[in-house]
């Protein structure tokens, strides 16, 4: 027998409709493909929650510093979205180049993403 998944097609403003997505509960930690990349000078970065968890989202230059601290804490299951302007934890906005986003999990988990500044 063939299974039949109901689709919903989400009309509104950017902001009601990121509400009503985040209500659906992913089934893995994700760090999903910033947008828009290559970006100047903001970015978007989406994170999918399982569970309730403490995370620490991240962006390390191409050396592998740490140059930002986007968010540290704890967060609820769902679909997250961070912004990050490309500036570094002092304020100071970073020259053009490649960098990682990095979301660690309190169980453990690490990902990484790439993202591309260009000026």
């Amino acid at each position: 027998a063939a299974v039949t998944t109901p689709l919903r097609i989400l009309v509104g403003n950017d902001e009601a409709v990121r509400r009503r997505v985040a209500l659906v509960t992913p089934r893995e930690f994700a760090l999903m493909q910033n947008y828009p990349n290559p970006f100047n000078p903001k970015t978007t970065i989406p994170v999918a929650i399982a569970i309730q968890s403490r995370i620490l989202l991240e962006v390390d230059n191409i050396l592998g510093q740490l140059v930002a601290t986007i968010y540290n804490g704890e967060i609820a299951p769902g679909k997250h979205y961070f912004d990050w302007d490309s500036k570094n934890d002092h304020g100071a906005t970073l020259p053009s180049g490649t960098y990682f986003s990095r979301l660690s999990v309190s169980n453990g988990i690490r990902l990484t993403g790439k993202m591309i500044l260009v000026k």
